[in-house]
């Protein structure tokens, strides 16, 4: 299979399953915000978010260095002995961090939920975050050898139980989030364990080298360790105003925030695909000194989101405030607004995702510190001031205002290092067929479900024949359809 048949087969592969995954989002939002009070759902919001939030400290962000350090790598002895010095290290981590959240379950409940009437959560939380540590780590292996489509199954087979489990206890028998937990964990655990030895134990075995252990983790922690406050910082950026709506406003306004941002964290299916499939291809010719490759495999992983994100904005400010009310109930009312502010923000966080590998490729992940640094900051600030003034919309312009600082600032030092060109033409001619799109499916009726799939069939035809005769589609575009679909022999 040729490198340009591999690439865009596994991203089209990765695409589909994350969307199949957003889809058991859907499904789980109505579950979730018709079964809890807007209270417990914000309760449950919390506990999603600081899972993110903590989960850089428990991994080490070791999961970009499992990639970083075995992809391309075809010593089997080296390879185990990197992984389990990393899975060790987390092993560890995780069950400190689960003591931590038993001992001090009060203290931690006031400032994750407002309220220590929430302590039962705590530890349930810990438990949560150990397994999910777990997961991540053992998945990443498969990323790092590239088996790309094998992963996308186990992703959708992970997320199948949880909406089973999710269904069956709130809806089926009247259960609470803390049994929902329970089973998420108890699952989390069974699929890490099935990864871990069908495919790490099967094919490199058990093996650290303990006489150059110190030598290995000095070189991992030095690549890792920056990540971390990258991470928080990104989380800063991603989540941190749901905090500050909680203290600031109310659990039940976090909820309204929060189903908004769910529904336009859909456009992230536009660029996680793209990042994660692109990633090991980037380190495996870096290293070979095939900066050509590189530059091309920058450029068409910018070209596919651009001419993928753009309608969907559009699509997603015409339907997002009445697809919310359908999937939820009328006391999450969100305005077209707060949905426009959080989409074109997350569009440059996409910009960022595709292009931030450069750094991680020239290994001067310092870089990103500094600039998560300075948009953090320029958050937090924003957030205060903003969510006073204007409420949970000050949140969605915080956000968007963070987004794009981080996006000009990494996209600048992307193209300064590889020199590959943005297409600007393609972007306007985007702007343009989505323009013309999204006066088209204004004309109709938001009346339930159907009308909106209809919609979304009639938008997605009339952005799809325009970009044909503005030629955003281009030779080389269908040429790749073609190779997914088995229809050359090339």
């Amino acid at each position: 299979m040729t490198l340009k048949k591999k690439f865009t087969s596994d991203v089209l592969f990765y695409g589909i399953s994350s969307g199949l995954m957003s889809l058991f989002g859907f499904i789980t939002l109505p579950i979730l915000t018709k079964t809890l009070s807007q209270e417990l759902y914000g309760v449950w919001v919390q506990i999603m978010i600081t899972t993110s939030l903590l989960l850089p400290f428990i991994t080490v962000s070791f999961q970009v260095s499992v990639v970083r350090f075995l992809a391309g790598n075809e010593n089997k002895q080296r390879v185990s002995s990197l992984f389990h010095s990393m899975l060790g290290i987390v092993f560890l981590n995780s069950l400190l961090f689960v003591l931590i959240t038993f001992i001090f379950k009060d203290t931690l409940s006031s400032f994750i939920f407002g309220d220590p009437s929430f302590r039962t959560f705590v530890p349930l939380l810990g438990l949560w975050i150990m397994a999910e540590a777990i997961y991540i780590m053992s998945t990443s292996f498969m990323r790092a050898k590239n088996k790309i489509k094998l992963l996308s199954l186990v992703n959708i087979g992970y997320a199948i139980p949880r909406i089973l489990i999710l269904y069956l206890v709130l809806v089926i028998f009247g259960g609470d989030i803390r049994l929902v937990l329970i089973l998420y964990i108890i699952t989390s655990i069974v699929f890490s364990l099935l990864v871990y030895l069908l495919e790490v134990v099967r094919t490199v075995g058990v093996f650290i080298e303990m006489h150059n252990l110190k030598r290995t983790l000095k070189d991992l922690l030095k690549f890792s360790l920056p990540f971390i406050p990258n991470g928080i910082l990104m989380w800063v950026l991603a989540s941190s105003d749901r905090y500050f709506i909680v203290h600031l406003l109310s659990l039940s306004e976090n909820a309204v925030y929060s189903a908004a941002y769910s529904l336009t964290s859909v456009l992230s299916l536009f660029y996680m695909p793209l990042g994660f499939v692109v990633y090991p291809l980037l380190v495996e010719f870096w290293e070979k000194g095939q900066k050509d490759i590189v530059r091309t495999l920058f450029e068409k992983s910018t070209r596919i989101y651009i001419f993928l994100v753009v309608p969907a904005i559009f699509g997603l400010y015409t339907l997002g405030p009445k697809l919310i009310l359908i999937l939820t109930t009328s006391d999450y009312t969100v305005s077209p607004a707060i949905i426009l502010w959080i989409s074109v923000g997350i569009l440059f966080l996409g910009i960022y995702q595709i292009n931030v590998y450069i750094i991680h490729l020239i290994k001067k992940t310092y870089y990103n510190t500094i600039i998560f640094f300075t948009a953090a900051i320029i958050n937090v600030v924003l957030n205060y001031i903003l969510i006073k003034a204007i409420g949970i919309e000050g949140a969605a312009i915080s956000t968007l205002i963070s987004y794009l600082f981080l996006a000009s600032v990494i996209a600048i030092l992307a193209r300064k290092e590889i020199h590959y060109a943005f297409d600007i033409k393609l972007m306007i001619k985007c702007i343009f067929a989505s323009l013309i799109m999204f006066f088209v499916i204004k004309q109709i009726a938001i009346n339930d479900i159907f009308t909106i799939l209809i919609i979304i069939i009639l938008g997605f035809s009339v952005y799809v024949i325009l970009s044909i005769i503005l030629k955003s589609i281009t030779q080389e575009d269908i040429n790749d359809i073609k190779h997914v679909l088995g229809f050359d022999k090339s």
